[in-house]
């Protein structure tokens, strides 16, 4: 059972600052808005930085028209973290290897954003790995690197489309106090999208 607007209002009221802060800048896509309002109210009476109170505005208000729009534009313009190139926007993709050991088989699904050129390179470098290393596994037999193989090639053929792919949607919802806190750190967004993760990803 979820805890009431007056639980969840004593509850804040009684964490450090440092506490709040964390809240606001690395949990708030997990709380649902009612908390989100809650945490707004306790950090306002309080001395904390401004980056935090904007953290939970941006997020409260990320389904307005436009709002995820214009930050996953942000987020499409900055530099690539694989090559530091510019001049192509950042797409995300999804990554699958099959790695077999002796009688055993794992297919992995890894979360990549990058330009699309580097986006390419990392379904190759995924098809390759899978072809040396995991096309005589059980349980599967081939079966998880034919279907490593096919979703690699299905997801490639979006890496140079227009439009941001679903997968980036996500990963820029899922992280709004992220990029709002370290909008102007270039080297903080770069980590940031170099060790892009989903949850919840298949």
């Amino acid at each position: 059972m979820e805890p009431t607007i007056a639980e969840l209002a004593q509850n804040y009221s009684l964490l450090a600052d440092e506490v709040l802060v964390k809240l606001a800048t690395e949990e708030t896509h997990s709380l649902r808005k009612e908390a989100l309002v809650v945490l707004l109210k306790e950090l306002s009476k309080r001395d904390i930085p401004q980056e935090a109170i904007d953290c939970i505005e941006l997020q409260l208000n990320i389904n307005k028209p436009g709002a995820l729009e214009n930050l996953v534009a942000f987020v499409r313009q900055q530099p690539c973290p694989k090559c530091g190139q510019s001049d192509k926007q950042l797409n995300a993709t999804k990554v699958e290897t099959v790695f077999s050991l002796i009688v055993m088989s794992d297919r992995v699904s890894e979360l990549r954003i990058a330009c699309p050129d580097c986006l390419d390179g990392y379904h190759l470098k995924g098809n390759l790995f899978t072809l040396a290393f995991g096309w005589w596994g059980f349980p599967g037999g081939l079966y998880k690197p034919f279907m490593a193989f096919w979703n690699n090639y299905k997801l490639k053929k979006i890496n140079h489309e227009p439009t941001a792919s679903p997968l980036l949607n996500l990963f820029v919802r899922q992280n709004v106090p992220k990029f709002k806190l370290h909008e102007r750190n270039p080297a903080v967004l770069r980590k940031i999208l170099k060790e892009a993760f989903i949850k919840g990803m298949e």
